[in-house]
């Protein structure tokens, strides 16, 4: 399949984590080779068989990203799309579903679209990649949350409620620890949604459409943003959609405070370390 054709990775990084200090994520060193997270992330997806990427970017991170990675990184072709806003009006851009949009016009076919912040697993990236390549089909990544809850505070994830292997629905459950699970009914084996999905182009043009509503509805608010799960989760509830479930045994690692990185940097030099050891010949 000629490059242009191929379904391209779609990376949101149009923004910076206030959790994080202010830095970019993406620039953290937490690889055990000493790589950027992203550049980690884009190793991953190569080797996954993307061949195109677009970068969503903003004010703050364009310059750096772009230093970092040039127009070609492992073989793949970067493309970036800038997420715009009217700071007159707004006091930060409109979210990830308008992220997303800052790069759909490059697309002209299905893509995969995940954070650029978080390490997803090759074969979880690979996965959403021949999914919706081969069955022209909307689909998410599920996580079990035993792979994706922090070893101590809370995070807020989406839940997915199941019919078989279609998605009814995504409900974002806040405060989530490993120890309040059973109280909130749910388990170390449940499925969540990491913001890794594998989207037709018919879905990507309701979503645009679902973006130019959202904007006209709260174009009075400075702060308001349009979440890419959660329209993805109304357009499943209105029937406009079908979307499958793949779900994933891989590990997910991801930032939120600066503390994370040694934490992250040291899973990743174990987990390179018994890939070796399982290449070894016996």
């Amino acid at each position: 399949m000629p490059e242009t054709e191929s379904i391209p990775l779609i990376l949101l990084a149009a923004g910076l984590s206030k959790r994080f200090g202010g830095k970019l994520k993406q620039l953290a060193r937490i690889g055990p080779d000493n790589e950027t997270l992203i550049e980690y992330s884009l190793e991953q997806a190569a080797r996954a068989g993307f061949k195109r990427i677009i970068l969503i970017v903003g004010d703050k991170t364009e310059s750096p990203l772009r230093e970092l990675l040039g127009a070609e990184y492992k073989g793949m072709h970067i493309q970036y799309a800038k997420q715009e806003y009217d700071p007159q009006t707004r006091d930060a851009p409109w979210g990830t579903l308008d992220a997303l949009c800052a790069g759909i016009k490059y697309a002209n076919r299905p893509v995969v679209v995940c954070n650029s912040d978080d390490i997803y697993g090759e074969s979880a990236l690979r996965n959403a990649r021949d999914f919706v390549e081969t069955n022209n089909q909307n689909v998410a990544i599920g996580y079990k949350l035993e792979k994706v809850l922090p070893q101590t505070g809370s995070v807020n994830r989406g839940i997915f409620s199941l019919n078989e292997d279609y998605i009814i629905s995504i409900k974002e459950e806040t405060g989530l620890t490993k120890e309040s699970l059973s109280s909130r009914n749910l388990s170390q084996q449940t499925l969540c949604s990491m913001n890794l999905f594998g989207l037709t182009e018919e879905a990507l043009q309701k979503l645009k459409y679902r973006l130019q509503d959202f904007k006209q509805k709260n174009t009075n608010s400075r702060v308001i943003e349009c979440l890419l799960p959660e329209e993805l989760g109304n357009l499943i509830k209105e029937s406009q959609i079908t979307m499958r479930i793949l779900q994933t045994n891989e590990q997910w690692h991801g930032l939120t405070h600066p503390q994370d990185e040694e934490q992250v940097r040291r899973e990743l030099i174990i987990k390179k370390s018994m890939h070796h050891h399982t290449l070894k010949p016996q």
